[in-house]
């Protein structure tokens, strides 16, 4: 009766995830959707001249960014066991949805992330003692980020929103095994989006993130005991645009 209770939990997880991924990618589809769509009205009606106006609008000129990073991302918080740095890849796209005024413009993206940190404690030694063990946390997220994008005239750009994501799993990773902590983590999480970049021509560029935590991780139910700790994440990256 446990293991069937432990199947049907799992299996309800598994089915949130996809609900709020499906979700997040009919969300994504209908902006560009619509963006194709208003650009095809605007030069047919001969009304957009290609440039952003003095207002907000829906950026009909949009290009699609695919981007790849390298994450460099730790936990901070209660928990006192986190420790090193954990690295691992992002990658995704992003698309312009509404232009503002100068060089400014609403950005949406879509990114695969892996995230999460290094911990350590004393493990018992055969014969007596203990000596401390290093194992790892592996945290792969949907990030959905939207963000303002402030573009300069010398290539430069700057970022600052937030990114939603969606936990799809969680690995503790120790001495070569690997053991399932998704249900000791939160299903959603909350970050922010701060950064720059630089564009070396029209299609090819650098950039430079930073992603705070902004909510808690861990599950109340979970092996945490009810203690609150966040994810950061440090990326950079190289982005092409089409």
């Amino acid at each position: 009766m446990r293991l069937q209770a432990q199947i049907n939990h799992y299996s309800q997880l598994n089915k949130q995830t996809m609900k709020h991924v499906i979700t997040c990618l009919a969300v994504v589809l209908s902006f560009t959707t619509l963006q194709a769509q208003s650009t095809t009205e605007e030069e047919k009606k001969g009304k957009y001249d290609g440039k952003s106006g003095d207002k907000w609008e829906i950026k009909v000129d949009w290009m699609l960014r695919i981007n790849g990073r390298l994450n460099s991302s730790y936990m901070s918080g209660q928990s006192e066991s986190w420790g090193g740095k954990n690295f691992g890849p992002s990658f995704g796209i992003e698309v312009p949805v509404f232009g503002g005024p100068g060089k400014s413009e609403v950005v949406l993206g879509m990114n695969f992330s892996q995230e999460g940190s290094k911990y350590s404690y004393s493990g018992y030694v055969p014969g007596g003692g203990s000596e401390s063990v290093e194992n790892k946390v592996v945290l792969n997220y949907l990030r959905l980020p939207l963000f303002l994008r402030m573009k300069t005239k010398k290539n430069f750009y700057f970022d600052a929103g937030l990114q939603p994501g969606i936990l799809l799993s969680a690995k503790d990773k120790f001495n070569g095994e690997t053991a399932d902590l998704k249900e000791d983590f939160n299903g959603f999480n909350m970050g922010g989006v701060l950064g720059a970049g630089y564009s070396f021509t029209k299609r090819i560029g650098a950039s430079l993130h930073y992603f705070p935590g902004l909510s808690n991780i861990n599950r109340k139910e979970g092996s945490s005991g009810g203690k609150k700790d966040r994810v950061n994440t440090i990326s950079a990256g190289v982005f092409y645009q089409f």
